[in-house]
């Protein structure tokens, strides 16, 4: 079956900075920036600071109702250390993220 082709009709993009603990949170914690949310590809986004590794987050939600947590580090023009973590449940975020990126979401 293609995934790409199905629409949920249940995306909610704010859901998922609520997961991570929230916009002020994540911009407390780890100076997260730019937050954008595609109902229509059913995806939010934002950038971060204080990695080596990466600096912009993806997190798409699946028909599984599950996550594909994308991580990358944008350099110019190019995608370095781009990394797509795929089948996260929701209980996973916060620590899979930080296991990954080495911050802190929560104290």
């Amino acid at each position: 079956m293609n995934w790409n082709n199905i629409v949920l009709e249940s995306f909610d993009g704010e859901k998922i900075f609520s997961q991570l603990g929230g916009k002020y949170k994540l911009s407390s914690m780890i100076g997260a920036t730019d937050f954008v949310i595609s109902n229509k590809q059913q995806y939010s986004q934002f950038k971060f600071k204080g990695s080596t590794k990466y600096s912009y987050c993806v997190i798409y939600l699946t028909p599984k109702d599950t996550y594909n947590l994308r991580l990358y580090k944008l350099v110019g023009v190019e995608f370095k250390n781009d990394k797509m973590i795929k089948d996260v449940h929701a209980g996973e975020l916060i620590e899979t993220f930080e296991n990954e990126t080495g911050l802190k979401l929560k104290l």
